[in-house]
Formats: C-alpha cells, structure tokens, sequence
C-alpha cells in the first residue's frame, strides 16, 4: 500500500499525511516545492514527489506505483479539467480513491466539489467522498489573530455549524482506506454538536480564561474587514458566499457518520480549544 497525498501542504492534507505516516500508512507527498516540504517534514520515510495541478506532465511521476489516492480539488479554482486530466492517469492498479469533499459546497450544482464528485462517480475506480464540516483549525489559522485581538467578526448571524476537528476526519481518512466496506459512500463528517458563532466563542472565552466577543457582519461589512487584513478581494468574497450558505442552515445538521466509520463521537470544541490553548498564548 502507498497513499499519495494530494493538497499534503494545505491545512487538511497535512494533518491527514501526519496521521497516516504515525499510523504506518506509506504515503508519498504531492508537493508543489520539494525542497520546503522536505525542510518541513525532515529526515523521514515518507516519499515527496512535485506535483501541481496546473502542470499535467507531473502527475504520472507522482501517481506510479501508487494504490490509494487521497484527492483534494485545487482550491481556489472551479475548473474541473485538471482533476480530470489527473483521473485520467491514475494506474490499473490503483485500488481506491478517497476525496475530500464539502458539506458547504459539495452539493452546490455547478461548483467544483459537486462536479468532481460527480466526475468521480462515472470511474471505474473504487471512491469514497468525504464531505466535511467547516474546520475547527481554522480558529487556529485564519481567525487566530481576530481572537488574540478578543473579537471574532463574521457574517454567520446565528446560524449553527457542526465544525469538524481535523484529527477526527484524519482518523476517519484511515478507517475508509484499510475497510472495503466503505468504498463507493459518501459520509459526512462532522463533530458531535452544532454550534452559533456566539457559543463558539463563548467557549473560547470560557477555555481561554479571557473575553472572546462575536459580532455579527453583513457580508459588505466582512468583505471589507478581509481586505483590510490582507486578503484579497476574490478570497473575501468567496468566504463571504460560503457564509451565506452557513446562513441557510444547511451546516447545522448532525451525522452519525464518523461515530459509523470508528465506532465512536468526534471531539467537542471544547476539547479542541483545551488541545490547543498554546495557541492562541494561554497556558495548557
């Protein structure tokens, strides 16, 4: 067995290749810069191929003598042609393709996730999609600096989400690729609860032992304050629209599915922010 990783530098990929390479899992990184990837991982086992989705005469290289595939869609793009491209030179022998979906996006007609998933469907290689919960990391990566600062603005109003750990969906990536059984599902995978961006940082304020306030933006509002952080304007406004999907209350629904695949509930937000206090400057 050996699991390429696609996307293995993004905030999922990576956690998903830390846990396969702990668990014994071989895998090979498809990276865009070998050079960064192997100052990052260091003196290991795991194999580090170039690979770049905009660059088809890299993927046979990455693909031989590969037998799982674990497919993230290039972000920030909705064109399908380069997923298709790369499906196209997947080996024989290659015995499942596991892909990371989105419970925001997945099912949107027209968007890249939902016609990926739709491509992959019509293969003849054994898949299992993945749609995942919005990621609680991202309260460690993009809105860390908003939390520092004890002031958490989003265009959420009080819609519920049912975030997701990124360790849990890891756990969940490794059940699917060493059981057959779940070849040809699609699973969502979230955590054990659906929360408002208010009791999220309720939390935060509770676990971090300082005050972490909410305040609700339109999507004009939220757009700008992006910007003015850095981002640009395309990135803003796509978070903006896949907050206002959140708003429609299609991210609150729970699922049973990971507690399926490991035989037990994914970890409370509680528990996360408790696993990463150090983070965000508090004591463990």
């Amino acid at each position: 067995m050996r699991v390429l990783i696609t996307g293995s530098t993004g905030s999922a990929g990576k956690v998903v290749a830390q846990h396969f390479y702990q668990a014994g899992i071989p895998i090979r990184l498809a990276v865009r810069s070998v050079a960064k990837a192997q100052a990052s991982w260091g003196n290991t086992s795991a194999e580090i191929h170039a690979f770049d989705f905009s660059r088809a005469e890299t993927f046979r290289n990455a693909l031989s003598e590969i037998s799982h595939l674990w497919l993230i869609a290039p972000p920030g793009s909705q064109d399908i042609e380069p997923v298709k491209k790369l499906l196209e030179e997947t080996p024989h022998q290659l015995e499942h393709i596991i892909m990371l979906s989105g419970r925001t996006t997945g099912d949107v007609e027209g968007l890249l996730l939902q016609r990926t998933e739709q491509y992959l469907a019509k293969q003849t290689t054994p898949y299992t999609v993945l749609r995942a919960g919005w990621f609680m990391q991202n309260f460690t990566s993009w809105m860390k600096s908003d939390i520092e600062e004890g002031v958490l603005g989003l265009p959420t109003a009080e819609a519920r989400t049912a975030f997701v750990d990124l360790r849990d969906l890891a756990l969940a990536a490794e059940r699917v690729i060493l059981d057959s059984k779940h070849r040809g599902k699609h699973y969502e995978i979230v955590g054990p609860e659906a929360l408002s961006h208010a009791e999220i940082t309720a939390i935060l304020s509770r676990e971090l032992g300082r005050l972490i306030e909410y305040q609700a933006l339109s999507q004009e509002a939220y757009i700008q304050q992006q910007i003015q952080a850095g981002w640009s304007p395309a990135a803003a406004q796509w978070t903006a629209y896949l907050y206002e999907l959140v708003r429609t209350g299609k991210e609150a629904a729970l699922s049973t599915d990971f507690e399926y695949i490991t035989g037990h509930p994914g970890r409370s937000f509680a528990t996360f922010v408790n696993d990463y206090k150090q983070t965000w400057g508090a004591p463990h």
